[in-house]
């Protein structure tokens, strides 16, 4: 499963969530600071088997998450903007912690980012609908969250161009992706690779819009990668999902297989429905189920309210 989903195609968080604007703090000369956040809560349904699963069964657990964001932004030249972000979240009572802090420039030239930027890799995302189940569309380990990154990303006409250089806490490997999107009209199709000390992995993602349907399919194939309790697996994901905005709810859902070489085979599904209550406040139900053969068995019902502000 993908290690962060925080990187989404703009139609995806269009269609499924809602995102209060930014309320600006502060403004000093030339520095804005802005501040949003989330309150999140929501009741988890668990049923497991399999040594490889990181929950145990459950009669049912509920769960809170919460975040405040700040965003600044300091003019230094005309044409140049020093940029800088970071969220303070913690869940359940735990202590809070900082999270996804970067800084950087942008200009004409395109954007650079120093520190948790998140990887270029996740282009590949585009079929991620869910808001709180896993993923099996594209596996890797993100740098946001897990060690930081130097992130360049640059528009050229319909094509957004990625890449970064990322530094992985904990395991001492390092790796680098790559990614290039082309967007037109209602259509969009990029490519992405990433390369590490000991893993090799790429594919393609495209989207379409029609009215109020959206539609994605992901490709990727994988060396030596990292899946559930695995190590150094070679294997290939597809992945097919879709939602449909209609009055007063969206209807979404993800069909996902993991082809693992030499091993037990992953099928991975989930569908879900959400409804916008107010313009910040958005409430949903979904439900998953996978089958790793001898691996894992699980299904999980989750039901939410995402309070943004």
């Amino acid at each position: 499963m993908t290690m962060n989903k925080a990187i989404l195609p703009a139609i995806i968080s269009a269609l499924l969530a809602t995102s209060a604007q930014a309320a600006t703090l502060y403004q000093v000369e030339d520095t804005t600071v802005n501040m949003s956040g989330e309150i999140d809560a929501y009741y988890k349904v668990f049923d497991s088997e399999g040594t490889s699963v990181d929950t145990t069964d459950e009669n049912g657990i509920v769960s809170t998450w919460a975040n405040v964001q700040l965003d600044l932004s300091t003019k230094i030249t005309d044409s140049v903007t020093a940029i800088g972000s970071f969220e303070v979240e913690g869940d359940d009572g735990a202590a809070f912690t900082v999270d996804d802090a970067w800084v950087g420039v942008t200009g004409n030239f395109g954007t650079v980012k120093v520190g948790e930027t998140g990887s270029s890799y996740a282009l590949m995302e585009k079929t991620e609908l869910s808001n709180e189940l896993d993923e099996y569309d594209a596996i890797y380990t993100d740098s946001e969250g897990t060690g930081n990154a130097v992130r360049y990303q640059k528009a050229l006409g319909p094509v957004d161009l990625s890449a970064n250089y990322s530094f992985v806490d904990g395991n001492g490997n390092d790796d680098f992706s790559l990614s290039a999107d082309y967007a037109v009209e209602n259509f969009t199709i990029g490519a992405a690779y990433l390369n590490g000390d000991d893993t090799e992995s790429m594919g393609v993602s495209a989207s379409v819009v029609v009215d109020a349907f959206y539609a994605a399919l992901t490709y990727t194939d994988n060396d030596d990668a990292a899946i559930l309790n695995l190590t150094s697996e070679d294997f290939t994901t597809t992945a097919l999902s879709a939602s449909y905005a209609f009055a007063p709810a969206t209807l979404y859902g993800s069909y996902q297989m993991v082809d693992i070489d030499n091993n037990d085979d992953i099928n991975h599904w989930y569908a879900g429905v959400s409804r916008d209550v107010t313009a910040n406040i958005t409430a949903f139900v979904e439900y998953s189920d996978t089958d790793a053969d001898d691996l894992a068995q699980a299904s999980l019902l989750v039901a939410g309210i995402y309070y943004a502000f």
